[in-house]
């Protein structure tokens, strides 16, 4: 019997996108997944369709999702989408790693209301990234909670 590919399974804000996607297929150490957010029929003609699993069926039975796909870590790629997502670091001791990205690192954290959302999220995660512009590097981390 041969080993299964380890599978990460990523969350972010579309399918739309032009460069994520090539970047996820391109690691050859683990399989890449996409929790859609968009219906079925919209891409279930795609020929990334096998890359990718409906967010309503995982949040339905996440214990299916994580046997079938042999999901190891959960990559969400923008931290204000954390709260869905963090009881499967707790109930199944899955791994979160959490991307701060765009209004995550820029904007979010100058609202107040936004301060409780990405302060859990870097509670709860394994690992936190920032992608800033060098000139937005000081403002983040003075600005962050």
């Amino acid at each position: 019997m041969s080993k299964r590919q380890r599978g990460i399974l990523h969350y972010k804000w579309s399918l739309d996108d032009g460069h994520v996607m090539p970047q996820i297929l391109r690691v050859k150490s683990y399989k890449g997944f996409i929790l859609a957010r968009e219906p079925k029929k919209k891409w279930k003609k795609s020929r990334l369709k096998n890359h990718i699993y409906p967010l309503k069926d995982f949040l339905a039975d996440p214990s299916k999702a994580i046997k079938k796909l042999h999901i190891k870590a959960i990559h969400i790629h923008h931290a204000i989408l954390a709260p869905k997502l963090m009881f499967v670091k707790k109930k199944y001791k899955i791994p979160l790693i959490v991307g701060f990205r765009g209004k995550d690192a820029t904007a979010y954290p100058k609202k107040k209301e936004k301060q409780t959302i990405l302060k859990k999220a870097i509670q709860n995660c394994r690992f936190v990234f920032a992608s800033l512009p060098s000139s937005q590097e000081k403002n983040y981390q003075t600005r962050m909670p």
